[in-house]
C-alpha cells in the first residue's frame, strides 16, 4: 500500500469523480448525481486526508515489518509517498513498485505478482 499523504482534498475530490464515473459505467447506469455525491463525500475526503498525514507523522512508532507497494501507472504521489515512509519507518520495510498497475493493483495486469509478493512477505514473518 502507498497513500496520498499530503494530497489536497480538491485532489481527492476529483479522483472520487472518476471512480464514481467508472463505477457507474461499469454498473451501466446513467451518470448522474456527481456533483450530489461529491458533497456528501466531502466530510469523508476530509478525514481520510487527516488520518493518514496523522498516521504519517508518526510512522517511527511502527516496530513491525512493512511491505509498502505502489503501482508504477499510478500517479508518481504514491511512490514519493512510499519513499518517505520508508525513511521515517524505524523498522524492516520494502518498498516495491509494479510497472504494469495502475492504482487498483490487485485487478491489473500485474496481479498475480502482487498476489505472490504478498505471500512471501507473509510467509517471511516471524509469527
Amino acid at each position: 500500500m502507498s497513500v496520498p499523504f499530503k494530497k489536497s482534498i480538491e485532489s481527492l475530490e476529483d479522483r472520487f469523480v472518476i471512480y464514481a464515473e467508472a463505477y457507474q459505467k461499469l454498473m451501466r447506469e446513467p451518470v448522474e448525481n456527481i456533483d450530489r455525491l461529491k458533497k456528501a463525500f466531502k466530510l469523508s475526503l476530509i478525514t481520510f486526508q487527516t488520518n493518514i498525514d496523522s498516521t504519517m507523522e508518526q510512522l517511527d512508532k511502527i516496530s513491525k515489518p512493512i511491505l509498502i507497494m505502489y503501482g508504477e501507472l499510478d500517479e508518481k504521489l504514491y511512490k514519493e509517498s512510499g519513499l518517505r515512509m520508508v525513511t521515517s519507518l524505524n523498522t524492516k520495510t520494502e518498498l516495491k513498485g509494479y510497472k504494469n498497475s495502475h492504482h487498483l493493483m490487485t485487478s491489473g495486469k500485474d496481479r498475480d505478482l502482487i498476489q505472490k509478493d504478498i505471500l512471501n512477505f507473509l510467509n517471511g514473518l516471524k509469527w
